[in-house]
């Protein structure tokens, strides 16, 4: 955990520097902005610290801040590599040069600008659904609606209004079941009882569901458990029910994080090979494993489809192209959620927050 943060600040310290060594080619700027970003480069990871250990409200606010501005580095860094590529070609074009002051203020204008775009994003989710044909469904699933929503990331950003808005979606839905795939709360710090009241509200006629994401490792585990069951959750942890004869699999995050365990746990199981299966995890990896059992269809989130660009393009290295969408895959229907919610900054760029709903049909 420690080398993990020693690389990611010293990542977001080298996007300050590169700012600012790029800003000073376009613009006359004092000393003390360099200060400012000097300071400002360490404001996440302070804000993090400082929200893990203490709950207040000025602690939100404060890590709403540095996270917001974490973003807009992000869009000033990617408007600084275009502003570097025209310093080398002003090498050949010094025309270039002679209105740098100009163009510095067009491209990181755009920079701004898609910056307050991927704000308005993040907090507009959408419905997509997804209608689910499988010949061997029960007849008793004709039509059931099932809505799977993951990564909400409860916390210091997204708070109660965030719940109210989320279960009004999925309520107007009127679903059958509904699972939260992980990560409903942001981490250690959360105020669980306070920011995740409205989840006791969310119907559904046949039961809600909960499976662990990564994200609930890092606070303790188990009073957040109890009172994700207080909202009226049933916690799925590397278990099976049955639903109108459908097996629904509930897998645990961190003791399938190994391939080992996780091939373990549904071997312990007992799976029917031949019986419909519907298998709910958090991460989308191991695949190879999940397919043994022919699961009409797998679903899973975590991968926010690397939230903003092109961080996309590293979600669909790390995942072999199963980090968003529906997929078919064999005998099953592989699909990965972006989320709904957001991590650090409150932003999304090149995707959307989304709540899946799944109809069944024979």
């Amino acid at each position: 955990m420690i080398l993990f943060i020693i690389i990611a600040q010293g990542i977001i310290f080298f996007a300050h520097w590169f700012v600012w060594q790029i800003a000073q080619r376009y613009f006359v700027l004092p000393n003390q902005i360099k200060i400012v970003f000097f300071v400002l480069s360490f404001s996440f990871l302070l804000a993090t610290l400082l929200v893990a250990k203490y709950q207040v409200r000025v602690l939100d606010w404060f890590y709403t801040f540095a996270a917001s501005w974490l973003g807009l580095i992000h869009f000033l860094f990617l408007a600084s590599l275009v502003l570097l590529l025209l310093v080398l070609i002003g090498k050949w074009i010094p025309i270039l040069m002679t209105y740098r002051l100009v163009i510095g203020v067009m491209v990181y204008g755009i920079a701004l600008i898609f910056f307050l775009l991927a704000l308005i994003n993040a907090n507009q989710p959408i419905i997509r659904e997804q209608i689910i044909t499988a010949q061997n469904l029960p007849s008793t699933w004709q039509n059931k609606k099932m809505v799977w929503v993951s990564d909400v990331h409860l916390g210091s950003v997204w708070q109660s209004q965030t719940s109210e808005k989320i279960v009004r979606l999925i309520n107007d839905l009127q679903a059958d079941i509904v699972i939260v795939g992980g990560d409903l709360f942001d981490g250690a710090g959360a105020n669980a009882e306070n920011i995740a009241g409205p989840w006791k509200a969310l119907q559904a006629k046949q039961g809600k569901y909960f499976i662990t994401g990564n994200h609930e490792q890092f606070t303790t585990s188990q009073s957040l458990l109890e009172t994700i069951r207080g909202l009226g959750f049933t916690i799925l942890n590397n278990e099976k029910i049955d639903l109108d004869g459908v097996t629904i699999v509930g897998i645990d995050y961190q003791s399938s994080t190994n391939r080992d365990n996780y091939q373990k746990i549904l071997n312990d199981l007992s799976l029917n090979k031949e019986a419909p299966k519907i298998l709910w995890r958090h991460v989308p990896n191991f695949l190879d494993i999940s397919r043994q059992y022919n699961s009409l269809l797998q679903i899973y989130g975590h991968t926010h489809v690397g939230q903003l660009w092109p961080f996309n393009y590293i979600t669909q290295l790390v995942y072999h192209g199963y980090d968003v969408g529906m997929h078919p895959d064999g005998k099953s229907l592989i699909y990965t959620s972006g989320g709904v919610g957001t991590w650090g900054p409150p932003l999304r760029m090149g995707n959307q927050p989304e709540i899946v709903l799944f109809r069944f049909q024979n």
